[in-house]
């Protein structure tokens, strides 16, 4: 029997791959955000540390939301089953657990996964 032609016969990607694929596209560059703004903050304001730390909250926070749910919908699309997703990138600290208490505010896309397991 012939695969049709609108679901190709793909492998999946693993949830490994995924995780170490999302620690570089989202973790690396926050890394890269925090650094350089305690950096820049040093040069510009140099008696004014709490600017860095506010800067880095506030900028890597924003960072971490918006990559994590790129990332989280690109690893979906190759193939990655969600529960597993999100089991380990919350064990590798890349997504938070799905029973943190702040987990309502961000909806995910899998409404469907109960809350805890």
């Amino acid at each position: 029997m012939n695969p049709s032609p609108s679901q190709p016969d793909r492998p999946r990607m693993s949830v490994m791959r995924a995780i170490l694929i999302g620690q570089l596209v989202v973790n690396f560059p926050l890394f890269l955000i925090v650094l350089v703004l305690f950096i820049l903050s040093g040069i510009f304001f140099p008696n004014d540390p709490w600017i860095a730390l506010i800067g880095a909250v506030l900028l890597g926070w924003g960072w971490w939301s918006i990559s994590t749910k790129r990332w989280r919908a690109w690893a979906i699309s190759k193939g990655v089953p969600p529960r597993e997703l999100t089991r380990m990138a919350a064990f590798t600290g890349l997504a938070r657990p799905r029973d943190w208490y702040m987990y309502d505010l961000g909806k995910e896309e899998d409404e469907d996964e109960p809350r805890h397991p």
